[in-house]
């Protein structure tokens, strides 16, 4: 059931219908009125819209200046302040590393040596008893491998 309290009847058409169909003016009237009504919804959307896009801007200016720690805080002050808005503290770098590799493979008798490149994998390691993590998104550009048996 309808709340009463909640029902705003301004239109007098909707507080007593016409048995007669509206006039031409009535309907202007009421285009236009629905027109006035859409113009100020689509105002305030692009109004809603404008400050969103300003708070998102704010906030990545906010991530930005607590990765590069310009206010010299502590870790677990950028941390903490971090945490209010989900920004995880990390950073992105391009590193090009050339590694050459020599060395004997031992691998069982069934396994295809031309496998081989398909297998590896690069890790990076801060140290033995590290807690920290290091993720590598591992691109080969260049991989020769020569293989001959021993």
């Amino acid at each position: 059931m309808i709340d009463p309290s909640f029902v705003d009847i301004t239109d007098a058409e909707l507080a007593s219908p016409s048995p007669y169909p509206m006039t031409m003016q009535e309907l202007e009237v009421k285009y236009r009125d629905l027109e006035n009504k859409l113009s100020m919804k689509t105002q305030s959307w692009e109004y809603a819209g404008e400050q969103v896009r300003k708070y998102a801007a704010q906030i990545d200016a906010f991530e930005e200046a607590l990765k590069y720690n310009g206010w010299d805080f502590d870790s677990a002050t950028l941390e903490d302040l971090a945490g209010y808005f989900d920004i995880l503290l990390q950073r992105e770098y391009m590193v090009e590393i050339t590694v050459r590799f020599s060395g004997n493979v031992t691998v069982p008798m069934d396994y295809d040596i031309d496998d081989l490149e398909n297998e590896l994998n690069a890790e990076i390691s801060k140290g033995y008893y590290s807690n920290s993590s290091v993720e590598i998104d591992f691109m080969e550009e260049e991989m020769d491998i020569s293989v001959e048996e021993v």
